[in-house]
């Protein structure tokens, strides 16, 4: 969004803000809509990753891998 659009927007909405209480109002509406638009781009972003990479482990992130039977490391029983 540009600086402009943000600025038109602000003005729209102060507008309507007469007291602290609306004021109050419109910041929580503001933050609630940046956090949630915020959170549902990292998540599209994940699963577009997750996509182009069908192979991936899922749990590459944490760093944990299952021990594989009869792997060179170790000797078989």
């Amino acid at each position: 969004m540009k600086e402009n659009d943000i600025k038109a927007f602000a003005a729209q909405g102060a507008k309507s803000i007469k007291t602290e209480a609306n004021l109050d109002a419109f910041r929580q509406m503001l933050t609630k809509a940046t956090v949630e638009a915020a959170l549902n781009a990292e998540l599209e972003d994940h699963l577009e990753k997750q996509e182009a990479d069908p192979d991936s482990r899922g749990d590459s992130r944490n760093g944990y891998s299952p021990i594989l039977a009869g792997c060179a490391c170790r000797p078989s029983s």
